[in-house]
């Protein structure tokens, strides 16, 4: 066997431990912990079985049972079935011999009628569960999750082995690891990266990820630096002293990093100003790496001559850039890139050579990690007031999208007139509600009084609008009698933006944050404080080069988050790089760190 990434004696003398444990695992699919002999337990299934001829019920169908479980011991699958079938009538067992019975039919048909183990797998209850020894308690559980695994239920079987390790024994740990292996490795990549989203366990997260290594559609070389860090970032996971034989065959790089990135921006012309402060936040960043592993960077300008022929010259394991959206779409036109590139602006077509890759100064992905905010808080229905603009509807459609596809509602979307009250009464409904006022005072032909209301079917409101407008919200909200409404919003409204103000209009609102903080890294003067408007291009930047040394892993594990500069970033598998911001919440006027139910301040 070899052992791969292993040089101490006590390393490898550990991982010939862990194989040979995954070996016996393997081997003993069925489990026969009896040392009796297999004639021994014929002998003891037959002398059950003719006491049962004889035996009167309940006793009789106990008997059976027992039989049954002699036959299963000495794995004999079609005796133990058999068995089972004859036994037609278990109503009168007490619970112990019934949990018994299902049991022994699960594991038993797997083997004989695979077609019927779902049904059999499906009448154990929890408590019946319970009843059971913890060696047949395990066994059921991971040959129903294996069951699962092959009807394409991976979420389902992974629930049901989360959370099992620390109560297991040694051996059962070792058939645990076995089990997930088998499991995830089987499984097509979509599936993997749902769960290695949705999954809490670190345990089980690590293998989802190793498999997602080996199936992602990504470049060799790649494969082996994600390996690398995979083995760096997971050095107790039980694959790292033996890896699966799948993940032995991709080849370890000298160095599990990035070497070298072109920075192809435009250096002259309306767009220089830009790239500068994205640079420069890049290449601070870059600093914070010790020298030995920082990748040598080339700064080239993208207006120089020719573009096509510019990249074309370009030497490098990745590249970063175009930044201006025609040389963008120059990029899509090609066939094929000859070096992974992260262009810095939105394609205009989903079909995209394969290499390519964007990630864009987009407000879009803070609208995304509001969505997930309001699901995170358990919200399930909301609306959504926005700037009749190009950005502002499709700060509205990323939002709904987002909260719909995670199971929330958005009822309404209201686009921002003149007047912000009256842009409110509407998504409020509250000018309804006067005008049905108004019909039963003319009904009645008489003055009525009546005290407006509004609709009651929103849990919040996401408003990515602009401070000033924002600062309209609260006291609006309460004359509406609506201050129970949470209100989302971006980065936009950040008081810090405003430090001479007392913003106690924005308290409660809840918004994207960008975790600006450049002495954090940095004593240099020369780096914009968040106030500026730079500060945003120079974190955009900082998390650019995050994600470029992180690229490899990124690619080859969807939905896997690295810690940038101001964000988290992730690959949703679809050539998009998305950063997840933090969120913050206002409270007298100043921006503090949201927790799940933060506070209400009046």
């Amino acid at each position: 066997m070899t052992i791969v990434n292993t040089q101490s004696t006590s390393v490898i003398i550990k991982a010939l431990v862990y194989g040979f444990l995954i070996l016996l695992s393997a081997c003993a699919s069925t489990p026969n912990t009896n040392t009796e002999t297999t004639s021994t337990q014929y002998s003891k299934a037959e002398s059950l079985l003719s006491q049962a001829n004889i035996a009167l019920e309940p006793h009789k169908t106990e008997l059976k049972i027992a039989a049954a479980n002699e036959y299963f011991l000495a794995k004999d699958f079609n005796s133990c079935s058999t068995t089972l079938q004859n036994t037609t009538n278990t109503n009168h067992l007490d619970h112990i011999h019934q949990a018994k019975f299902i049991f022994l039919q699960s594991q038993c048909i797997s083997y004989t009628n695979a077609a019927q183990a779902p049904f059999w797998f499906e009448q154990m209850t929890s408590d019946a569960l319970s009843t059971l020894n913890e060696e047949n308690q395990w066994l059921w559980q991971r040959s129903y999750a294996e069951l699962l695994a092959k009807k394409g239920k991976l979420s389902n079987a992974i629930s049901l082995l989360d959370h099992l390790e620390p109560i297991l024994s040694e051996t059962q740990r070792q058939e645990l690891n076995f089990t997930l292996w088998e499991i995830t490795s089987t499984q097509p990549s979509e599936q993997l990266a749902i769960n290695i989203k949705n999954t809490q366990s670190e345990l089980i997260k690590g293998w989802l990820e190793l498999a997602l290594i080996i199936k992602n559609d990504t470049e060799l070389q790649f494969k082996g630096i994600a390996l690398s860090q995979w083995l760096s970032s997971n050095p107790n996971h039980p694959a790292s002293l033996n890896l699966p034989l799948e993940a032995r065959s991709l080849p370890l790089p000298d160095q599990a990093q990035i070497k070298s990135i072109a920075v192809l921006l435009p250096l002259e012309g309306k767009f220089a100003n830009v790239s500068k402060a994205i640079t420069q936040g890049l290449i601070m960043a870059s600093f914070q790496l010790p020298p030995d592993i920082r990748p040598d960077i080339q700064i080239i300008n993208s207006n120089s001559g020719n573009f096509i022929s510019t990249y074309n010259d370009i030497h490098a394991d990745l590249i970063l850039g175009p930044l201006d959206s025609k040389n963008v779409q120059a990029l899509q036109a090609l066939p094929q890139l000859k070096y992974p590139t992260i262009a810095l602006n939105s394609p205009n077509t989903k079909e995209l050579p394969s290499n390519l890759f964007f990630m864009g100064l987009q407000a879009e992905d803070e609208a995304k990690t509001m969505a997930k905010e309001a699901i995170k808080r358990n919200l399930k229905t909301g609306a959504v007031l926005t700037y009749d603009s190009n950005k502002g509807m499709k700060l509205a459609s990323e939002f709904s999208q987002a909260f719909n596809q995670q199971g929330g509602k958005i009822s309404h979307i209201q686009v921002l007139d003149k007047s912000w009250a009256n842009s409110l009464k509407s998504l409020l409904e509250i000018d309804k509600s006067n005008q049905r006022a108004q019909q039963i005072s003319r009904l009645v032909r008489s003055p009525i009084e009546f005290t407006a209301r509004r609709r009651n079917d929103i849990e919040f409101i996401y408003s990515p609008l602009k401070y000033k407008d924002l600062r309209q919200t609260n006291p609006l909200m309460a004359f509406y009698f609506a201050d129970s409404i949470q209100v989302f919003s971006n980065s936009d409204i950040s008081s810090r933006l405003y430090s001479n103000k007392k913003d106690k209009d924005l308290n409660n609102i809840i918004f994207a944050d960008s975790n600006w903080s450049p002495n954090k890294y940095t004593s240099s003067d020369l780096l914009p404080g968040k106030e500026e408007p730079s500060a945003k291009l120079y974190s955009w930047g900082a998390d650019i080069f995050s994600a470029a040394i992180n690229l490899p892993t990124l690619l080859a594990i969807n939905y896997h988050q690295v810690k940038a500069f101001s964000s988290n970033i992730y690959f949703n598998g679809q050539n998009q790089l998305i950063r997840e911001f933090p969120v913050s919440y206002v409270r007298y006027g100043k921006p503090y760190e949201a927790s799940p139910t933060p506070i209400k301040v009046h």
